[in-house]
């Protein structure tokens, strides 16, 4: 017959749950830990991955939500209970940050409530606030986006919040964390035929690690937003979201009056991101899906033609696009009914750009008087006509917001010829969260133009209708 101390040990070890209302216990005494069924879910997903049933894990909740504490300090400690010889790394934004996550795995495991039980022995010469070991071979490092892991290797690699929201924004500051993971943190594995990653974030962009890892792995994604929205996948676990439409992850905690209150300070795409989960906002971020035409547009007489050009010719894989849109008014509509874009050289651009103003025959080539655009306009100025440069005050965003309304108002028509119009309405609707945003660039340039002009009715083919 087993004891009591027995059956308790027996449990916590087999449950990670009450595993964790145990470790809670211990960290927070003066809290009162109200349990919600979320908790449940994201622990039978941890635990998959431990037993080997899911290899690279996913998560992306709200913060609050004991994400952190659970994944990132209650599961080491729970590993450690069974497998005490595991070595475990973990990585976040900051180094203060994975080293405090670092001191509560200590200060749990050193617990007498957990020494109880699980009488485990720290190494003398292992024993930092950044890494410690036990007797069992068995070690706990933390270390933090762009920290070094040269000579480490573990066998469960965990990732929490590794990009802050406050840098959600900044390309430079994504594309490095994303390369960081890929090219030092994702091959630390110490056990390559038995791969444990788990990833847990809350999304602030489209291109944050959570899409990075989604475009370049394998991995299980489990998405719990704050409210439940349509259109959530099941989980190879055969979990669905048992909530109703609306309904809040625990309304005992979190409720319409605290989303009100938070909504004020992280706004539309804010709360998308990082309380839904969704970069960009259902139906749209600044231009909205449902205000988008996309007709044919062959028909229509146009007049006002113009080319806008966003320029941008490394001719590598991992540059942005070179842009070309062709754009011209048809009463008060203002139409694109052509694009082209690839990731072109210097000399296939100017090609391109050539044969696609012969093809249109617009006289009026608007090209951004920045980066690359300078060499491009000095150069086809001596073989195209009409090519104006365009030097804009305003950030992206702005000029966006600028031209939004005339998107709202049904003004803007989009043919449905052109080649790559999904990924047209996709930049149009996910900015200013799109990993790319040449294809916005070069419109809303086109539109704030289109926009000064004034529409006179020119017959098709009359030799003023570009200007």
């Amino acid at each position: 017959m087993l004891s009591e101390k027995e059956i308790f040990k027996t449990v916590y070890e087999k449950d990670l749950v009450e595993f964790a209302k145990f470790s809670i216990s211990i960290l927070e005494p003066e809290v009162t830990y109200m349990h919600n069924w979320h908790v449940d879910v994201i622990s039978k997903h941890l635990t998959a991955v431990v037993y080997g049933d899911l290899t690279n894990l996913d998560i992306n909740v709200p913060p609050r939500t004991i994400k952190s504490l659970l994944v990132n300090v209650i599961l080491p400690c729970w590993v450690w209970t069974r497998l005490p010889w595991f070595r475990i790394i973990s990585c976040s934004h900051s180094s203060d940050l994975s080293i405090g996550f670092n001191i509560l795995r200590r200060r749990l495991i050193e617990s007498p409530q957990y020494q109880y039980y699980w009488p485990i022995k720290f190494l003398i010469d292992l024993d930092t606030k950044k890494k410690f070991g036990n007797t069992d071979g068995g070690f706990m490092y933390a270390t933090s986006v762009g920290g070094s892991v040269t000579g480490e290797g573990g066998h469960l690699l965990i990732t929490d919040d590794v990009l802050n929201a406050q840098d959600a924004h900044s390309e430079t500051k994504r594309e490095f964390a994303n390369n960081w993971y890929s090219s030092t943190f994702y091959n630390r594995l110490q056990d390559k035929k038995s791969p444990k990653r788990i990833n847990i974030a809350q999304r602030l962009h489209e291109n944050d690690l959570s899409g990075h890892i989604a475009k370049k792995y394998k991995f299980e994604t489990l998405v719990i937003p704050m409210q439940k929205e349509e259109g959530q996948v099941e989980t190879s676990l055969g979990w669905v979201d048992p909530r109703s439409l609306g309904e809040f992850i625990h309304p005992e905690r979190y409720g319409q009056e605290e989303k009100d209150d938070e909504y004020k300070g992280l706004g539309e795409y804010g709360w998308a991101g990082q309380m839904q989960q969704a970069p960009v906002p259902a139906g749209g971020g600044i231009i909205k899906k449902a205000w988008i035409r996309v007709e044919e547009t062959s028909h229509l007489q146009i007049n006002s033609k113009l080319i806008s050009v966003d320029a941008t010719f490394k001719d590598a894989k991992t540059s942005d696009y070179v842009v070309m849109q062709a754009w011209g008014r048809s009463g008060s509509n203002l139409v694109c009914f052509d694009m082209i874009r690839g990731k072109w050289s210097f000399q296939k651009t100017m090609k391109f750009l050539i044969e696609f103003e012969k093809k249109h025959n617009t006289k009026k080539i608007l090209i951004e008087d920045k980066a690359n655009g300078p060499a491009l306009i000095s150069v086809l100025k001596e073989e195209l006509m009409g090519i104006k440069p365009i030097n804009p005050k305003d950030s992206k965003e702005a000029r966006v917001h600028a031209v939004a309304n005339l998107f709202e108002c049904g003004n803007v028509i989009i043919d449905k010829n052109i080649k790559d119009i999904d990924d047209f309405i996709k930049e149009l609707t996910f900015f200013p969260n799109a990993t790319h945003d040449d294809i916005v660039d070069t419109c809303s340039q086109a539109l704030l133009e289109l926009k000064a002009i004034k529409p006179y009715s020119y017959s098709v083919g009359d030799p003023l209708q570009s200007y």
